[in-house]
């Protein structure tokens, strides 16, 4: 279903999310509608269809057009757990996710672009596998952090520049002292996640898949007792 909004409309759904959302981070419907109506945002998406119409793999992803949903859990419960797929599996196991529960992009007229931003959505639970940051308050920040640096889309940039409120003083020293420069590098030096067709990687181990993709995942230098689940 497409919702049609004027620039006004926009605007004023934009704000009284955005106030809901600071309150309330846990609303996803919200979260949704801000990231497909904040300013800039159908430009950036429109900068990765391009991208992803100009490389074979990108190409691929579009015209197939996977969806991360439930039914993937049975190609990869049997895998072994150093692959992409039994990684996955175990992280969504673990942490009692469904990858079936991301919201549907609505706001867009262009159905290639909503397919992007969806997109988007579907593969932020891979990219914690493949970065190695627990669905903690603290590492959802940082991911938040690394997603508004390697995608330049809005909704990730007010999450990168918002979440740190929401973390202690002993939090932030960490976020700003481990994890931000580790997502500086990361972010920048591996290639287009975007356009990589992870559903067909399911079975390749996560350390080659990673060589392959020239990213570097997170290493904590200590255990954070400070940190805290977050769904």
């Amino acid at each position: 279903m497409v919702v049609s909004l004027s620039n006004p409309g926009r605007f004023l759904l934009s704000v009284c999310a955005g106030a809901t959302v600071f309150r309330n981070p846990a609303r996803a419907d919200l979260v949704a509608a801000l990231g497909e109506n904040l300013p800039g945002t159908e430009a950036v998406l429109r900068g990765h269809l391009k991208r992803l119409e100009e490389d074979d793999e990108g190409k691929l992803v579009l015209r197939e057009r996977p969806l991360v949903t439930s039914r993937y859990r049975e190609d990869i419960f049997h895998l072994s757990r150093n692959t992409l797929g039994g990684a996955y599996y175990a992280f969504l196991q673990k942490h009692g996710f469904v990858s079936s529960e991301r919201s549907e992009a609505t706001f867009f007229d262009d159905p290639n672009v909503a397919y992007v931003m969806q997109r988007y959505r579907d593969l932020h639970d891979i990219w914690h596998v493949l970065t190695n940051l627990p669905p903690t308050l603290l590492g959802e920040v940082a991911l938040k952090y690394f997603e508004a640096l390697h995608t330049g889309l809005p909704i990730a940039v007010i999450a990168a520049t918002v979440g740190p409120l929401r973390l202690n003083s002993a939090q932030r020293i960490v976020l700003f002292r481990e994890y931000m420069p580790w997502a500086r590098i990361s972010a920048g030096a591996c290639a287009n996640l975007m356009g990589i067709y992870f559903e067909r990687r399911w079975h390749t181990p996560l350390v080659e898949l990673r060589r392959e993709l020239q990213l570097i995942p997170f290493q904590r230098k200590v255990s954070h007792a400070s940190e805290h689940h977050q769904s």
